[in-house]
């Protein structure tokens, strides 16, 4: 029910001329497989299944939210600005990009964050007419105490709408 709600809510906020993205969470790659939480060991998931919009509010600045399951197999929910220098080569467009958001659904996990935890996430896009895909890294976060920190590759598939 909250995912509906968050879908319909920005769907409705959003000018009807601009480009807007369906964008479906789906993948993570974790640099170690494993973490350690209350003294136990657990596998990292990597099937993070999600939805999310993508709409562009300029050239240069997409606004983006969504949820997906995260890292630790809770539900995570979304909302960022996506800073992003596009290249358009005939009709493919190339977009390093940074999003720099707030997240959920890290508390009562190796991360010991808050409600909402700020997040900072470059990425790299691709579009090619009305499909694309986001591929994103975030740099070595610790999972836990004494723990090496562990780096995250993320992909994100887009489709216009």
């Amino acid at each position: 029910m909250k995912r509906a709600i968050l879908a319909a809510a920005v769907l409705v906020s959003l000018p009807a001329q601009a480009d807007t993205f369906l964008d479906i969470n789906g993948f993570s790659q974790h640099s170690l497989p494993y973490y350690n939480y209350a003294g136990e060991r657990h596998r990292f998931n990597e099937s993070n299944a999600g939805l999310g919009i993508t709409h562009e509010v300029y050239n240069n600045l997409e606004a983006k939210a969504g949820f997906y399951d995260n890292s630790y197999n809770k539900e995570s929910l979304y909302i960022a600005a996506n800073f992003k220098l596009p290249w358009v080569v005939r009709e493919i467009t190339l977009s390093p990009s940074i999003a720099v958001g707030l997240v959920s659904g890290y508390n009562n996990t190796p991360m010991h964050s808050g409600m909402l935890q700020p997040y900072v996430m470059p990425n790299f896009q691709i579009r090619y007419k009305h499909a694309g895909m986001l591929l994103g890294y975030i740099p070595g976060a610790e999972s836990g105490k004494n723990e090496v920190p562990v780096s995250v590759v993320t992909l994100q598939f887009q489709y216009k709408l």
